[in-house]
């Protein structure tokens, strides 16, 4: 009777390791496949049993609705975050532990909750398991995929959008970045609490979270599939997966009452060392087994080069306003830019000579690329542009590509290059970096060939930048017999606020204090022959 009672406690005692507390844990127990993504705890109830949104708006993908649903696992949806194959089955669900949610929030992180199937044990040692994809189109990878252990269940608002600060039993240290493979995240720990409710996020802020950003845009966010979630009793733990530089060695470790030995995963059968604490030094990346007579897991050591060669880009030349993203290569690695910030990626938008230094633990890469940048193409006249009566402007003696557009006699809308009567035109230029248009008032003056011919300059005795486009700017009334001239603002206390070559001034005065303002001109007319005046005019908004 002894020996049946032992034999009952082994089968009782190696059934709990081997029991997944977590129900549901391939989100397979379904209601109705979503089509769509979800936005309530409602909207999750309708599609799958067990599960709680815990914050943000989660969302559960399936093969088994069609291909024009955004929550089909190969959606053709235009804001589809990725294609997966769950890891089994048909459902997998998926959360963003990182970013801005689509550009709506400051620091947004979804999360789910489930309870377990029986309270965890005090002082019981558990083996936590989830495998993770990176979507497709997510602009960033991160680390700190984490699990959470709560006595209570936590209930909060969905509409709570930010990190949870939680600290949780396990956690992702490393960059999880393989957007066609499913990644095993997984560890261990001993519960020092009856625990009945799992939480599964990012429980960290943006400060504290490593995020690499990926080539892609869509989705600024570090979006997740998740699938095949496992906690269950074990009696063997492992240290972390290592990684080490070629040539270099290190010590892989197990903790079991029950410990075995080692096998490498390529040939489990044979073992290769029964010390608890093992030295190995692989040429290439190798995963070696602990086996255990409750578990066996799994230790990978990856075998780390220097940074492959860094190559930035051959030297180029970019459009204004168009910015260049220079990316970092090493996901793991650490980051110095040539102003000495640290992010992966950097933003090049003016000319200058740009570099980064990537580092990792065996090494360092370095590149540098020169960049220049393309303006759009000049438009040089004013807003309101003088020329002498009878006379015309040739636009292409100014800029050789620039037109002016106007509708003709018979309605056609048509172009030219010569303006020889006043009024306002859009003019139009254009270079290999697009295309500039500005609205030109053309205003008529008399160019006198008579050198007794008056001279006249008037300017407005007011000027109130409101935007109603009546006396916004300090623009000549009257300009007769200019040839050129440089016009000088003065404040009361006789402080130069602006000067000014362009014959139609265009001063409005917004980021100036109200009050009386002085003015001196002095110009040339036809003849050559130099003259000053002056005036004042009153600022009013």
């Amino acid at each position: 009777m002894k020996l049946l009672v032992t034999f009952l406690a082994v089968i009782i005692s190696t059934s709990a390791y081997n029991q997944n507390l977590v129900p549901n844990a391939g989100f397979e127990d379904y209601v109705t496949p979503p089509c769509s993504w979800l936005g309530t705890q409602s909207d999750l109830a309708d599609a799958i049993n067990d599960w709680y949104i815990l914050s943000g708006s989660p969302d559960i993908f399936n093969t088994l609705v069609p291909t024009t649903c955004f929550a089909n696992c190969f959606s053709t949806d235009y804001y589809v975050v990725g294609h997966q194959q769950p890891h089994t089955g048909d459902f997998m669900a998926g959360i963003i532990t990182y970013g801005t949610g689509m550009g709506a929030y400051s620091q947004y992180r979804e999360s789910y909750e489930i309870q377990l199937t029986s309270p965890l044990v005090v002082g019981q040692q558990y083996y936590v398991e989830m495998y993770v994809s990176l979507a497709d189109n997510s602009s960033y990878a991160t680390d700190n995929i984490s699990f959470y252990f709560s006595v209570p269940q936590v209930v909060f608002d969905i509409s709570n959008t930010g990190p949870l600060y939680f600290t949780p039993q396990v956690t992702e240290t490393s960059i999880v970045a393989d957007s066609n493979n499913w990644v095993k995240v997984s560890g261990t720990f001993t519960a020092d609490t009856p625990a009945e409710y799992l939480l599964i996020a990012n429980f960290t802020d943006d400060s504290l979270t490593d995020a690499f950003h990926t080539n892609q845009t869509l989705w600024d966010d570090a979006y997740y599939f998740i699938d095949d979630i496992l906690v269950k009793e074990t009696c063997l733990s492992v240290g972390n997966n290592k990684t080490i530089c070629a040539n270099d060695s290190t010590i892989i470790t197990a903790s079991s009452d029950l410990f075995n030995g080692w096998a490498l995963a390529t040939d489990p059968a044979t073992i290769i060392s029964t010390d608890t604490s093992f030295t190995v030094a692989p040429t290439s990346t190798t995963t070696y087994l602990a086996l255990s007579d409750c578990d066996t897991f799994s230790v990978t050591v990856t075998v780390q080069n220097a940074p492959p060669d860094l190559f930035l880009g051959n030297d180029t030349t970019i459009c204004e306003g168009t910015p260049l993203v220079l990316q970092a290569t090493d996901p793991n690695g650490s980051y110095e830019w040539q102003d000495g910030s640290t992010s992966p990626s950097f933003d090049a938008i003016t000319t200058g000579t740009y570099s980064l230094r990537e580092t990792n633990q065996c090494g360092t890469s370095y590149s540098e690329i020169h960049l220049d940048v393309s303006p759009l193409p000049d438009i040089p006249f004013g807003n309101v542009t003088w020329f002498c009566e009878g006379e015309s402007v040739i636009l292409t003696e100014a800029e050789p590509t620039l037109q002016t557009f106007y509708i003709d006699e018979n309605g056609n809308f048509t172009s030219t290059t010569v303006i020889s009567s006043p009024g306002f035109y859009y003019l139009q230029a254009h270079n290999d970096c697009g295309y500039s248009t500005r609205l030109i008032s053309f205003e008529t003056v008399d160019c006198p060939d008579n050198p007794e011919a008056a001279v006249d300059i008037e300017l407005p005795n007011i000027v109130t930048p409101n935007g109603d486009q009546i006396n916004d700017l300090l623009i000549p009334v009257h300009l007769k017999g200019v040839a050129s001239m440089k016009t000088t603002l003065f404040n009361r206390w006789g402080e130069t606020v602006y000067e000014t070559t362009n014959l139609s001034i265009e001063w409005n005065g917004a980021s100036y204090s109200e009050g009386v303002y002085f003015w001196k001109i002095e110009y040339t007319d036809f003849q050559s022959k130099t003259h000053e005046k002056q005036g004042f005019f009153q600022l009013m908004k």
